[in-house]
């Protein structure tokens, strides 16, 4: 996918803010015209799927230098690294000093990466997450502003500012290449955020059912809210509907529109990227952080 509205300009990159997203099959960047809160650009870099942290390292680079419009001086710069390594820390618990030690905690074979962190604001809560050090190194250099952000930060906002828009309990799923995050909102808190690796539609019904009832919820009572890059396959949308009625997709932040030459576009299928302008604030990177 390449797509440019005519209303971008080299020259006004300084009134745009640039988002990527790296993960094992592709890059993909959205630029957004901040003036106008308008998407007028994305574009996706296909990978055959990476098994190894320096050939994903290799491709991005490659991707990098192709690419003289990521050499513009944009306002802002936010990248996802898309992970299943995360964990969620209550404001009431997090203290950033600890925060690698919090994240070794649970996946203690990340020692060859760099860890970091966001606050989910409307959930008070933190997201601490990891990059491998060598890809870190090839954004950093590319984007010396970069903010470094994890998948499940513009997911979890986005499912927070949807509640109203679907009965309660709201369940949200990010369907990604390979695994999926799931998260469960109910009686005015975060109840669950996990997530699950899949291959097919039943094994995505299967964990989307068990997170439900682990909760104690039947299907029927909840509202699923889809996004992400595979949540447009029919068999998987159909299949998930079989057993959720109330199923649709989550909404991309009020206020944001498509210019022209992206109207054909479906925003719930890259929903983290084109909404993290709105969701990430550009203070993520204190400097506690930074001393981790």
């Amino acid at each position: 996918m390449n797509l440019t509205d005519k209303s971008f300009r080299n020259s006004n990159a300084r009134e745009c803010h640039l988002s990527l997203q790296v993960e094992c099959d592709g890059l993909s960047y959205c630029i957004v015209d901040m003036m106008r809160n308008q998407l007028v650009a994305l574009r996706k870099y296909s990978f055959p799927e990476c098994d190894r942290t320096d050939e994903l390292v290799s491709r991005v680079a490659g991707a990098f230098s192709d690419n003289e419009t990521l050499d513009l001086p944009f306002r802002s710069t936010y990248v996802i690294y898309l992970t299943q390594h995360s964990t969620l820390v209550p404001d009431a618990y997090f203290d950033a000093a600890h925060a690698g030690r919090y994240l070794l905690h649970n996946h203690p074979a990340l020692y060859d990466h760099a860890p970091h962190f966001n606050h989910i604001a409307p959930l008070k809560t933190w997201n601490l997450f990891s990059i491998p050090s060598s890809l870190e190194s090839v954004i950093t250099s590319q984007f010396s502003n970069a903010v470094l952000v994890h998948q499940a930060t513009p997911f979890l906002t986005l499912m927070f500012q949807n509640r109203h828009a679907a009965r309660q309990p709201l369940v949200a799923a990010g369907l990604n290449q390979g695994f999926f995050d799931v998260a469960v909102y109910h009686q005015d808190k975060l109840q669950l955020y996990n997530s699950f690796q899949y291959g097919n539609e039943k094994d995505l019904l299967y964990f989307v059912l068990f997170v439900t009832r682990s909760l104690k919820l039947e299907p029927e009572s909840v509202s699923l809210r889809l996004s992400g890059e595979l949540s447009t396959k029919l068999i998987y949308y159909e299949t998930l509907k079989s057993r959720f009625g109330d199923t649709g997709y989550l909404k991309a932040p009020a206020g944001l529109s498509l210019a022209p030459a992206l109207q054909s576009f479906t925003p719930h299928k890259y929903l983290n990227l084109i909404s993290l302008h709105c969701c990430v604030s550009s203070e993520e990177n204190t400097e506690e952080e930074k001393s981790l």
